[in-house]
């Protein structure tokens, strides 16, 4: 009984995890295409699943750089951009309740070269969460 309870659990937690994918919701598609010509800093930006937003599937968060729009996530999304060396500004807010946007996150970014990487949330009391992982 015990392995068939442990058994059943693991596939029940596998079937819960999936692995990030590329966002097809790309809106900028200057911002996501690398510029040879240029020194460019790769910047992959994370959606985390969070199972409190399970159930508002529908909800997307909104990727910018400078404020300008470059792609729509959903959970367990990801978008890759690039961006010339400097200081920029990463952000996303939500689209969870129409096209109102219920909250903002923005970093001050410094990209010198090196690949960077972001993951972002929304946190048990509605905070806006961003932070790098890499």
């Amino acid at each position: 009984m015990k392995k068939a309870m442990l058994t059943l659990a693991i596939f029940a937690l596998v079937g819960c995890a999936r692995p990030y994918g590329p966002t097809t919701s790309i809106i900028n598609d200057q911002a996501v295409t690398p510029n040879p010509s240029k020194k460019q800093t790769k910047i992959k930006v994370f959606r985390m699943k969070q199972f409190r937003e399970s159930i508002l599937s529908s909800c997307q968060f909104m990727i910018e750089v400078d404020g300008k729009m470059v792609a729509m996530l959903k959970q367990n999304q990801y978008v890759t951009a690039y961006v010339d060396n400097g200081t920029h500004y990463l952000g996303f807010s939500d689209t969870c309740y129409s096209t109102e946007i219920t909250g903002r996150k923005v970093l001050e970014v410094i990209a010198d070269g090196a690949p960077q990487e972001y993951s972002t949330k929304i946190g048990a009391y509605g905070a806006f969460l961003m932070w790098r992982t890499q």
